[in-house]
C-alpha cells in the first residue's frame, strides 16, 4: 500500500514533462523499490510489489495528477516500466 509521502512523490513525478528517468524513479517510489534497481526496461513481473492493489493506486495517481485516464486493461498488457511511461504519455498526448 502507498504511503502519503509515496503517492506525494509520484505525483511530483507526473507534474512534471514527462522525462522518462523522473517517471521511473517516481514509479520505483510507489512501488517501494529501490530506484537504482528499477529501469525502464524492468520487467513489471519481476516486481515484487507490482500487485494489483499498486496497479489500482497507480491508475488513479496517473489519473488525478496528470490527467491520464487508463484502463486496466491498457496496464495489464504492459510488460515493462516503460511501456506504462508510454502508455500514459499516449494518453496525456
Amino acid at each position: 500500500m502507498v504511503n502519503p509521502t509515496q503517492k506525494n512523490q509520484l505525483e511530483k513525478g507526473f507534474a512534471r514533462a514527462m522525462d522518462k528517468q523522473e517517471f521511473v524513479k517516481s514509479f520505483a517510489d510507489l512501488l517501494q523499490e529501490e530506484s537504482t534497481e528499477v529501469t525502464s526496461d524492468t520487467k513489471l513481473e519481476a516486481l515484487e510489489n507490482w500487485d494489483s492493489l499498486t496497479v489500482l493506486e497507480f491508475l488513479t495517481c496517473a489519473d488525478e495528477q496528470y490527467g491520464a485516464e487508463l484502463e486496466i486493461d491498457e496496464l495489464s498488457a504492459c510488460d515493462t516500466v516503460n511501456d506504462i511511461c508510454t502508455l500514459v504519455e499516449k494518453a496525456v498526448a
